[in-house]
């Protein structure tokens, strides 16, 4: 949200809340959806190396397809919708669908490493 200040972009005012919200949802399902692999492979024996790895091979498939349709979704209505709010919304939204890809398969695997 900090970008839009730096190229001096205006935004609506509710944009925050609403981007933060779909966000926020997007992203719990791919931290449900790896530390679930990421159990399940504790619970069969392995380590937490071992269980990391394949909780992060496995999982970032559903991630990846997950994070890159909704970013299609997201930037094709941003590209062609005439109404300002909604375009400036969408958009944001396709940049934050990037950002919960990098976040959820680089720092998420720390993060269930460390349980």
């Amino acid at each position: 949200m900090g970008l839009p200040y730096y190229t001096k972009t205006t935004i609506p005012f509710i944009s925050s809340v609403v981007i933060g919200t779909i966000q926020l949802g997007a992203t719990v399902d791919y931290a449900i959806l790896m530390t679930t692999r990421y159990l399940n492979e504790r619970m069969s024996g392995h380590d937490k190396k071992e269980a990391t790895l394949i909780a992060l091979s496995t999982s970032m498939k559903s991630v990846i397809v997950s994070a890159l349709s909704f970013f299609a979704a997201t930037f094709g209505v941003g590209l062609i919708s005439s109404i300002d709010m909604i375009g400036s919304l969408c958009m944001l939204m396709a940049r934050g669908a990037i950002h919960q890809y990098v976040y959820s398969t680089s720092c998420s695997a720390g993060n269930v490493y460390a349980l």
